[in-house]
């Protein structure tokens, strides 16, 4: 069994309506990091923002406020602003968890993990320090790369087959967190790739299971202790 982690960065934006009605239409446990400057960015992005609540299969996390205003260098030069930014999404969004992504980097830095594998530089340990429990990506599916549903799935194939140190491992065993963006899905192509992905995927529940972000094993362990 392969639990799948949806996750959704940057909305919401214009593109965000073609996604939700695709997740709405198969009933797909997902998450979706919000950057709080977008909520505001548009009447529109506020309406879709206030429509997320109607959505149970889906819940909400935070993706920073500014999205480091795309200048990554000068952003992370800055860990004391990258908490404040952090803390200026939840405070202002009232998110339900604490669960963040760290924009333009594919950072794992959360409270009770020690694997070697976790992200140590500063920006990542005040995070951590601050209360985030900040999760990154074992799978981007950037379709400029992985054209395809067929591509993708084939990579969920050899990240399944494979250890550290191998090319494509997974942070968790059997647990893939995949990263996609709310941007792609203006494309229509794009949206028939996830839609022959999400059919394909459920008509093998025994092999795949989607799950929320906060089901993610060192949420849930942690929780159980």
């Amino acid at each position: 069994m392969v639990y799948l982690y949806l996750s959704f960065d940057d909305g919401p934006n214009n593109c965000s309506p073609n996604l939700l009605k695709i997740l709405e239409e198969f009933k797909v446990e997902s998450s979706f990091f919000i950057v709080g400057k977008h909520v505001f960015g548009s009447k529109l992005q506020q309406k879709i923002f206030k429509s997320y609540p109607n959505y149970s299969f889906m819940e909400l996390c935070n993706h920073s406020w500014s999205h480091a205003n795309d200048s990554y260098k000068s952003y992370y030069a800055n860990p004391d602003g990258v908490v404040a930014d952090f803390r200026l999404c939840r405070d202002t969004l009232k998110f339900s968890n604490n669960i963040g992504r760290a924009p333009g980097k594919n950072m794992w830095s959360i409270k009770g993990d020690s694997s070697r594998f976790r992200t140590k530089t500063v920006p990542a340990e005040k995070l951590r320090d601050a209360g985030f429990d900040m999760i990154g990506w074992d799978v981007d599916w950037d379709f400029n790369t992985l054209k395809d549903h067929q591509q993708f799935m084939q990579r969920l194939i050899e990240i399944e087959n494979s250890r550290y140190p191998k090319q494509y491992p997974a942070y968790s065993l059997g647990h893939i967190v995949v990263l996609m963006h709310d941007q792609s899905f203006c494309d229509a192509v794009n949206c028939e790739e996830l839609r022959a992905f999400l059919k394909a995927a459920q008509s093998m529940p025994n092999k795949y299971v989607f799950k929320k972000i906060s089901e993610y094993p060192l949420f849930s362990q942690r929780v159980n202790q």
